[in-house]
């Protein structure tokens, strides 16, 4: 069996979009495989993490973002010189695009924490602070940052220019460039959450480049929503006066948005607006359910969970109103081993926001710890129901590009959600539906090991010994590789 080269990232977050589609490239699969650096770079510049040069001595392909060489030993030249010297290098920029979002600054109010390791609302916005500095009233400042006129054509046009310019100035000299598709692009296609968490369109772009560089054919993935990817977990809303002038075709002023901070999947533009809001009002306020929330974090951790429960119930008494702060007593709840006072404040979290998946699959969670089967699949049956509506979404979305395009590779998102489906209905015991969702799973896509696995799970429960160790050795063989 001939040996595997090593593939090592020295890279932002951004690398997890590329990693994940690398591994759908069959070519790269079989002649690398792709090994953890042990952080990111963000990590090693901040004295989080330590890199090893052990590491580097191992790669055969290093594909990095450019560090300045003012980090000194984490420089890329620095770091260069303690690669193999036959290590193949590319390089590629860090991801940025500031069009979309041009009110974009850093937040001067940040406050990081381990459960907010950038700050809960990490992007400043200038206009919201500037109306807020000069006395505007809530109401006065979302009918003017909601006016489609607000940011007219021509400055928008030139905030463009003027960002994909420093693009093109970072990407000078790198083996990868983005600035030009960017350009071509971003009027049609989501390519950016926020300023720098890119969507896996531009991520399979960069993926592409790469394969090309090492002289290996592209993959044909086809992103079905780009709503959904890998760095989703923050969706910035994009100002109504920019969808306008800029003629953004992928957005209307009437979409919604993902916020992992908040636990929604549809906050609209001005819940935004009024969420940054009560932020930068709130944050020094000790009175403020958002002050006493962070202070439950701090106190968090210090270890005092008692003194962060009273918090924390300080903060939802002053706002009962907010799912994420239900949600936060509930992982003190549970860290408390208190369950039944976690069920209701997941509850709770679910009365305010039925759609954030997760609190269900937490309550599902609980159940399962307490041994209440009755209330086990009463929440699992919740969130089956969920991941159903997911699939009946993304299934109209692929028949629609179906017509447009042709036949069209599957997103593996479509592949996921079936194993979600059989995952849960393989706990309730519903043993032949879920061996027709991980069944379908496998036929979407073949080399799905977490199908294998499952379908080796229900297989062994119906006593199929022999065809459940045949799932398993094909489950162990994709795993085999993807990890080398």
């Amino acid at each position: 069996m001939n040996m595997k080269k090593k593939c090592f990232f020295y890279a932002n977050c951004q690398q997890g979009i590329l990693i994940k589609y690398l591994q759908e490239s069959q070519e790269f699969i079989n002649k690398y495989e792709i090994k953890m650096i042990g952080g990111l770079v963000h990590e090693f510049l901040q004295g989080e993490k330590k890199l090893d040069d052990n590491y580097l001595k191992e790669a055969d392909l290093f594909i990095y973002q450019p560090v300045r060489e003012k980090h000194g030993f984490l420089s890329y030249e620095a770091v260069k010189n303690r690669l193999k010297p036959d290590c193949f290098c590319i390089s590629f920029p860090s991801l940025y695009f500031t069009g979309y979002h041009p009110q974009y600054y850093p937040n001067p109010k940040i406050k990081t924490n381990h459960v907010y390791p950038f700050g809960m609302i990490y992007h400043g916005d200038r206009n919201i602070d500037k109306f807020l500095a000069q006395g505007y009233s809530q109401e006065e400042l979302i009918k003017r940052i909601c006016d489609e006129d607000f940011y007219q054509e021509a400055e928008l046009v030139d905030h463009v220019h003027s960002t994909l310019e420093e693009l093109r100035s970072r990407e000078n000299g790198l083996t990868i460039k983005v600035a030009d598709f960017i350009g071509s692009n971003y009027q049609y296609d989501y390519l950016f959450y926020t300023h720098n968490h890119p969507s896996d369109i531009l991520g399979i772009y960069v993926v592409n480049q790469i394969l090309s560089v090492l002289n290996m054919p592209s993959i044909k993935t086809e992103i079905i929503n780009a709503k959904n990817g890998v760095l989703d977990e923050q969706q910035l809303p994009i100002y109504p006066s920019v969808i306008k002038h800029l003629k953004l075709k992928f957005i209307s002023d009437q979409d919604t948005y993902k916020n992992s901070v908040f636990c929604t999947d549809t906050m609209t533009f001005q819940e935004y607006v009024e969420a940054y809001i009560n932020f930068y009002q709130n944050i020094d306020n000790p009175s403020s359910a958002i002050y006493q929330h962070h202070l439950s974090i701090a106190l968090e951790n210090q270890n005092d969970w008692e003194a962060a429960l009273i918090a924390q119930c300080s903060a939802v008494i002053i706002d009962n109103n907010r799912a994420y702060l239900f949600d936060r007593l509930a992982k003190i709840f549970l860290q408390k081993q208190r369950l039944e006072n976690a069920i209701f404040a997941y509850e709770k979290a679910i009365n305010i926001n039925k759609e954030w998946i997760k609190f269900h699959e937490m309550l599902a969670y609980i159940y399962i710890n307490k041994g209440d089967q009755e209330k086990q699949n009463e929440n699992l049956d919740k969130a089956i129901i969920f991941y159903k509506k997911s699939i009946q979404y993304y299934q109209s979305c692929l028949d629609y590009k179906n017509k447009i395009f042709g036949a069209l590779k599957t997103d593996n998102i479509m592949v996921d959600i079936h194993v979600k489906i059989a995952d849960s209905l393989l706990i309730q015991q519903e043993i032949d539906e879920a061996k027709s969702y991980y069944q379908k799973a496998i036929d979407l896509n073949p080399n799905c090991d977490g199908a294998y696995i499952g379908l080796g799970h229900v297989l062994e429960n119906q006593e199929l010994y022999k065809d459940a160790a045949q799932c398993y050795r094909q489950a162990i063989k994709i795993s085999s590789l993807k990890l080398g």
